[in-house]
């Protein structure tokens, strides 16, 4: 892990990690590996980590969390940044579960949606299924005070990143579109 020996916290000595997968959906500190046939019947798997609707906990039915929604997430100017006037870069990242990155598209201070630049990777997998893609927005720049920026992905199944979160009871899978605001310092 980070080219390091796993720690115990983290599943040591070996760690599985199913791409394309939530992580709480990855299983840490085995005894023993057993393929099955069929859906494991465990606590969290068959009571938990589900899609509940308005229905009860353990009610038939309720599809698994299981894959990645499509995300994306703006890096960079942070939450709270203080930046100064003129041209910026946005930097982020988008990532899916079930197909590459296709799109990324941004918002400054909720306006109309512009694409960004998808950025190749240092390997060449960069458009693989499950690679987190980075990306890279040309602003402008702002006047003084307060602003917003917002990215939005979509995959290459179609899928797009929505505007609101997908209710579920217990929350799972929150892939609703981040507002990212920072401020703009006056001139020097």
């Amino acid at each position: 892990m980070n080219e390091a020996p796993v720690t115990d916290e983290h599943g040591a000595p070996v760690r599985l990690v199913v791409p394309g997968w939530y992580g709480m959906a990855s299983v840490k500190w085995l005894r023993r590996i057993e393929a099955l046939d069929h859906p494991l019947e465990a606590h969290y798997q068959t009571r938990q980590y589900r899609y509940y609707a308005e229905e009860p906990a353990g009610a038939p039915g309720a599809p698994p969390v299981r894959t990645m929604r499509v995300n994306s997430m703006v890096l960079h100017p942070a939450s709270g940044d203080l930046v100064g006037p003129g041209p910026h870069e946005v930097r982020g990242a988008a990532w899916s579960g079930d197909a590459p990155i296709a799109a990324v598209d941004v918002s400054v201070d909720a306006g109309e949606w512009r694409p960004a630049e998808l950025l190749s990777a240092d390997r060449d997998d960069d458009q693989e299924r499950y690679a987190w893609r980075r990306w890279a927005f040309a602003w402008g720049g702002s006047a003084a005070g307060r602003h917003s920026i917002r990215s939005r992905a979509t995959a290459a199944d179609g899928s797009v990143q929505p505007d609101r979160p997908i209710w579920n009871r217990l929350g799972y899978g929150n892939n609703a579109i981040a507002v990212t605001l920072f401020t703009v310092r006056g001139e020097d």
